[in-house]
């Protein structure tokens, strides 16, 4: 009877000892993420301004949960802020597909393209700058599966931006921009624990604008870092 109280007790402590609410992140599959957004912006046009900016993204995909296969991403997000009396505002949309191999038990590794567009507006009193660009991005990453609630995730690579333009309201003009390479670098975690999947994200962007006209060598660009946290379901 002794041992089997002990027995008892012991199936009891262990049971409790992992919430049983926990999931496995790789049974998760494709999940969707919602939150909100905040990131240091500097803008260099003909002065420099770094204003800092707010706002929400949505993403959907199996980055951050699949080991090997298939995985994809689709999202959009969305910031504004406010600076020396600049309004800033940053709306981007994506889709990006890869392949992934898994190189040791809890280590994956993947290249993935994709495609973007992305539009960048500042608003002044005496009009406003809006950059239009679409993108093709190609990058690299790597998971490590810390343990079964949790995933990091880097992920590195560049965005060839092209056809973009730029409509200059305050002077009622558009402005071809030539197209150019921008770097971009990611680190993620998505954790399960709680049984309420907790994604955030820590990235760095930078776009350049160089203007498409004879013998220009103007440009403009914006460097954005920023960190994400959100719900996965």
């Amino acid at each position: 009877m002794k041992t089997k109280l002990l027995t008892a007790v012991a199936v009891a402590c262990s049971a409790t000892a992992v919430p049983a609410f926990a999931q496995n992140v790789t049974d998760l599959g494709a999940v969707t993420t919602v939150g909100a957004s905040s990131a240091h912006d500097k803008v260099v046009t003909e002065r420099i301004h770094k204003p800092t900016t707010y706002g929400m993204f949505v993403d959907h995909g199996n980055k951050m949960t699949a080991p090997s296969g298939v995985i994809y991403s689709f999202g959009a997000d969305f910031n504004r802020g406010k600076v020396d009396g600049l309004k800033y505002s940053n709306i981007g949309i994506y889709g990006q597909v890869g392949y992934r191999v898994s190189v040791a038990d809890n280590v994956s590794v993947d290249a993935l393209g994709g495609l973007g567009h992305s539009k960048f507006i500042f608003k002044t009193n005496i009009g406003d700058g809006i950059y239009k660009t679409p993108s093709v991005k190609a990058g690299i990453g790597a998971n490590y599966f810390a343990s079964q609630d949790t995933s990091l995730r880097a992920e590195a690579g560049y965005a060839y931006n092209f056809d973009g333009t730029l409509n200059d309201k305050s002077l009622n003009k558009n402005y071809d921009l030539k197209g150019a390479g921008n770097p971009y670098v990611e680190l993620s975690i998505l954790n399960t624990s709680t049984g309420l999947p907790v994604f955030a994200s820590i990235y760095h962007t930078k776009s350049t604008y160089k203007f498409d006209y004879k013998e220009s060598t103007a440009k403009d660009s914006q460097s954005i870092t920023g960190l994400k946290v959100g719900l996965a379901f």
